[in-house]
């Protein structure tokens, strides 16, 4: 009786192990976050971080060189043409400071690390627009305003021939708007940052313009 005793004992505490161990993995895995630093990129001793901005000047799909080596996600790339996310990714040179990355058919805009907390790129798509009307959830706004860069987003429609475009305030930024509330934003002039993509321009469609992410949306002091 006592050896079926013991026997049972040892069976319970290696079931408490084995029930323990995933709980331990979940507190330190991707869950948390505690093991995965961003994506980053090596190119002629420069390590670059990803902003998960996409770069919508670009005007040639011929990439400079090709990451061919990648270390875990938890480590910083050490030697050039190398990643912590994989391999096989085409990138570009850009302006000083940035490097851009094809992922997913899409050119991701990767930025020095000396480089902390600047403005948002000049290669992110931009317009400015006027709030037309104001939502619980979004904003409709009338285009005003759009770098000849980024024309191409809007079919080279000028900004008369567009229909309204429909935000997402999900990103509103209303710091330095003097405490102006959504439902008072009507006539005012608004910054807006996005990923280029734009869906129902066919005037024949009745909704409303949509972009694609909208990364911010300031509004502009008059």
């Amino acid at each position: 009786m006592r050896k079926y005793l013991k026997l049972l004992v040892i069976l319970s505490f290696i079931l408490l192990l084995s029930s323990c161990e995933p709980l331990a993995e979940e507190e330190l895995g991707q869950d948390s976050n505690f093991r995965d630093l961003k994506a980053m990129v090596r190119v002629n001793g420069k390590v670059y971080g990803d902003l998960s901005f996409v770069n919508s000047a670009i005007k040639c799909d011929v990439p400079d060189g090709e990451i061919k080596t990648s270390v875990d996600r938890s480590q910083i790339p050490e030697k050039d043409d190398e990643s912590n996310f994989g391999v096989g990714y085409e990138y570009q040179y850009s302006s000083e400071g940035y490097l851009t990355v094809k992922i997913k058919d899409r050119w991701y805009i990767f930025q020095t690390l000396e480089i902390d907390n600047g403005p948002i790129p000049e290669m992110v798509a931009n317009f400015k627009a006027k709030v037309v009307d104001s939502e619980a959830d979004r904003l409709l706004v009338e285009l005003l305003e759009v770098p000849r860069s980024f024309r191409y987003c809007f079919a080279n429609k000028g900004a008369s021939e567009l229909k309204v475009i429909s935000l997402p305030i999900d990103n509103l930024d209303l710091a330095g708007a003097g405490g102006v509330k959504i439902s008072e934003l009507r006539e005012k002039t608004v910054e807006v940052y996005f990923d280029g993509l734009v869906n129902n321009l066919d005037d024949e469609l009745s909704s409303p313009i949509e972009l694609g992410q909208v990364y911010r949306i300031s509004i502009i002091k008059e």
